[in-house]
């Protein structure tokens, strides 16, 4: 339902004044000691802060359409947009909705394919990548189907995307190289942990117990899209875990880490494939190498 401006202007100006007003309140409340007391994060969250800056990031972010170099027309500008309001749904799944490590979900984030589909920069369309947040001291246990896809790898890394230190990679496997469950090499099982369990001789991936915050990722690159069949993976606790089972509450302090890392994904990412952007058009129709330092 479009609104006309100055709708939209008074009800945005109705609920600014109703939410000040509210953080008084609660504010009032805390400081005369009624009600329980917070910590920060939950603090955050009840105040409305944590949902505020996510917000601000969000605005702040559009500053990669007017970068140097980005087109200025209508139709560039308003795919521009819709660019940013896809890493933010990028970000959000990948930050806060299958971001429970104790019931991890496999998430193929940036995926042209997809019914809802998802680009966030120089993405490779002959590429399915997919990962899960997982706990560097936990074991879980990954189970698959091979398909036909002409290539497939699963690795496991240290660390998350947008967080101090990066992305370590701490093993790696290719299909090849794995031992199947039966003799027609079309399923696997795969257990991830930080020492190989006394009671698995199977397929075993290394994890790092420090830092905690570690990925679980697949690979799968194509020949020929339209002819081959993608392997399909679950990962589950393996101490008891179901594959997609039960998640665990949702804390005021997950969703508050949720909602900055997604925020830093829109800002970071569209700023930084604008830089790339501009690079590119200094070098038309050349493919110089990448400092490969960079």
């Amino acid at each position: 339902m479009a609104l006309s401006p100055a709708t939209r202007w008074l009800l945005s100006t109705l609920l600014s004044c109703y939410k000040a007003c509210a953080r008084r309140v609660l504010r009032l409340s805390r400081a005369l000691g009624l009600g329980a007391t917070l910590s920060a994060e939950e603090e955050r969250v009840v105040s409305g802060e944590a949902w505020d800056e996510f917000c601000d990031t969000l605005k702040a972010a559009g500053a990669a359409m007017l970068a140097p170099g980005a087109p200025r027309d209508p139709f560039n500008q308003a795919e521009g947009y819709r660019y940013l309001a896809r890493l933010a749904r990028a970000g959000l799944e990948n930050y806060l909705e299958c971001a429970d490590v104790e019931a991890p979900q496999l998430c193929a984030i940036a995926n042209g394919s997809r019914a809802a589909r998802v680009c966030i920069g120089s993405d490779n369309p002959d590429n399915l990548y997919e990962n899960a947040t997982i706990d560097g001291r936990r074991e879980y246990v990954v189970r698959g189907t091979r398909g036909t896809v002409a290539y497939l790898g699963l690795g496991t890394q240290s660390g998350r995307y947008g967080a101090k230190g990066g992305l370590a990679t701490v093993d790696y496997a290719e299909a090849d190289a794995l031992t199947y469950d039966d003799e027609a090499r079309t399923r696997f099982t795969v257990v991830l942990a930080a020492e190989r369990p006394p009671d698995w001789q199977g397929n075993w991936l290394r994890l790092l117990p420090e830092p905690r915050d570690a990925m679980f990722i697949v690979r799968q690159t194509f020949g020929r899209r339209a002819d081959e069949v993608a392997a399909e993976l679950t990962i589950s606790l393996r101490a008891g875990g179901v594959a997609g089972g039960r998640p665990t509450p949702l804390t005021p302090a997950r969703l508050d880490e949720g909602l900055q890392s997604a925020g830093v994904l829109v800002a970071g990412a569209s700023m930084m494939f604008a830089r790339w952007a501009a690079g590119f058009q200094a070098h038309t129709n050349e493919l110089p190498l990448f400092d490969q330092e960079r």
